[in-house]
């Protein structure tokens, strides 16, 4: 298996800085040449599994039926995490830092600016999206920021 496979484990785990030396290896794939063949091209499928560390793994992004789960585990050289997302048709921006996770629903195009608490927006028929973090439950409507501390 990859590296990448190996580093969504040791997130879940509470082991973040174990997995931090697994996306290491990873990320040197491509940009130490590692394997010495970067020059015939990139390693796509490596850079995804890239990207599914740092998603799954480090921000503890699950996305489920009734909504996004987040359970963040950061690595000690990181102080801060900021994932965009596209998450049932709208762009979510999830910040995790230290004491705290930040999720902002973005407007989708064309629906203007969102009020508190409206959970239909236009003919999208939009409704806020459900987060769980740290045991906490919202709904977090567009044009709004959600944030749990940690």
């Amino acid at each position: 298996m990859s590296p990448s496979a190996h580093a969504i484990a040791p997130c879940k785990l509470g082991r973040p800085n174990d997995a931090y030396r697994y996306l290491k290896k990873c990320i040197a794939l491509d940009l130490a040449d590692e394997p010495g063949n970067t020059a015939a091209g990139i390693h796509a499928a490596n850079l995804g599994g890239v990207w599914q560390v740092v998603a799954f793994g480090f921000a503890g992004l699950q996305l489920g039926e009734r909504g996004l789960k987040i359970e963040p585990a950061l690595p000690d050289a990181w102080d801060r995490l900021d994932v965009p997302i596209h998450y049932r048709g709208v762009q979510l921006t999830i910040s995790v830092m230290r004491q705290r996770v930040k999720v902002s629903v973005h407007v989708p195009p064309g629906q203007g600016s969102a009020e508190p608490g409206v959970h239909n927006t236009g003919s999208s028929g939009f409704s806020g999206i459900r987060i769980e973090c740290v045991g906490n439950d919202m709904c977090v409507d567009p044009g709004q920021t959600a944030e749990f501390v940690l």
